[in-house]
């Protein structure tokens, strides 16, 4: 648990670090919060290459408008804070969108003026963000427990994402039944203890984690 308290004050030095532009933690933010922000903007219906230039926007504005400035851990979890970025940026693509459809333009809002317009399509709900988030954490958990323990991922990766029975797990590694059924008894633990650790790393506090666990455990169901 000690590992723990020292991740509980990180998040915010993190961002502070982000805001005086230091590139080691510029790029370690980057890469940390990309990938849930991309897998969102793909269910909101954006292909590959506009949610890859929609990402780049989310961040620049992050980085060059200094909008990390209006971040507060009292006003709730860093991950709300940039979905409400993450939105800002859909509508006004979208407005932009309909506006060029009818034959004008239209500038662009700040991120403080509250949406006026009708967005062109439904905008996925929070929990979609959710969804998004969890893949990114479950991942990481995942590469973690392959480098950790290469047979035991094999395992269960084989069980959970491709359906297999333990019996032909236990051929395709060339181990027994009993040696299957542990390696993937020991996996889920690990893999839930990794996953753990992954919602620590981007909560900053106890309350915050704990709420975080139990948000996506509703869509983890059992590991």
């Amino acid at each position: 648990m000690n590992e723990f308290v020292r991740f509980q004050t990180t998040l915010w030095s993190r961002i502070r670090l982000v805001q005086n532009q230091d590139p080691v933690a510029v790029a370690d933010f980057v890469n940390r919060y990309r990938p849930p922000v991309l897998r969102f903007l793909g269910r909101a219906g954006y292909p590959e290459p506009d949610a890859e230039d929609l990402s780049q926007e989310v961040f620049t504005r992050l980085l060059a408008e200094d909008v990390l400035s209006k971040a507060d851990r009292e006003r709730g979890k860093f991950r709300s804070f940039l979905l409400a970025v993450v939105r800002n940026v859909i509508r006004e693509d979208r407005r932009k969108r309909l506006s060029l459809k009818r034959g004008g333009e239209r500038p662009a809002l700040s991120l403080d003026r509250e949406e006026v317009a009708e967005p062109a399509a439904p905008e996925p709900p929070e929990e979609e963000f959710d969804r998004a988030w969890l893949d990114h954490l479950l991942g990481s958990a995942l590469e973690v427990l392959e480098r950790e323990q290469p047979v035991q991922h094999r395992a269960l990766a084989a069980h959970v994402l491709q359906g297999k029975e333990y019996r032909e797990i236990a051929s395709d590694l060339g181990k027994s039944l009993q040696d299957v059924k542990n390696y993937i008894h020991r996996s889920r633990q690990r893999l839930m203890d990794l996953l753990r650790q992954e919602i620590w790393r981007y909560a900053s506090s106890n309350e915050e984690y704990e709420e975080e666990v139990r948000t996506l455990s509703r869509f983890l169901g059992p590991v």
